[in-house]
């Protein structure tokens, strides 16, 4: 027979299971959101160098250092955003230890503890995407504003 004080406690973790799951997905579309909009600035630093004619060095340099600046704070913000997940992942790791039988039979989908791990660093992580697409699409800005400014 459940006390009131285990229902309290099994409800407390029901919640927080709930919440870092829900934070999980959250930082995953912040980190998609940090990748389109550093695409879109490394797009309008093309189109700027595109369309304006006769460019100062002052301003290229000032282009080169925006593609600089957005890919370093889009990498940083990435960075920050994976040590978030991986904190969310080991709490709910943590709190599956202390749920129900039945609660992990569900989770494991009726297979055996042998076969499903719980295990945070197992986990597939798209950092190696997330990094090459950034520094990919800064280098590829680079050569295209090099080429439009000083082989013109």
């Amino acid at each position: 027979m459940k006390t009131p004080a285990s229902s309290e406690k099994n409800e407390g973790l029901l919640v927080l299971y709930s919440v870092s799951v829900s934070e999980i997905a959250q930082f995953k579309s912040q980190q998609w959101h940090t990748i389109n909009y550093a695409l879109l600035l490394f797009a309008a630093v093309i189109a700027i160098a595109s369309n304006v004619s006769e460019m100062e060095c002052p301003e290229v340099l000032g282009l080169y250092l925006l593609t600089t600046a957005v890919l370093l704070a889009s990498l940083y913000v990435i960075r920050t955003l994976f040590g978030s997940i991986e904190v969310r992942r080991k709490r709910l790791t943590h709190i599956r230890t202390r749920m129900s039988p039945d609660f992990m039979d569900c989770w494991r989908y009726g297979e055996s503890e042998e076969e499903v791990l719980d295990n945070p660093d197992e986990k597939i992580k798209l950092s190696w995407l997330f990094y090459s697409v950034l520094i990919l699409a800064a280098i590829a800005t680079f050569w295209l504003l090099t080429k439009l400014t000083w082989y013109v």
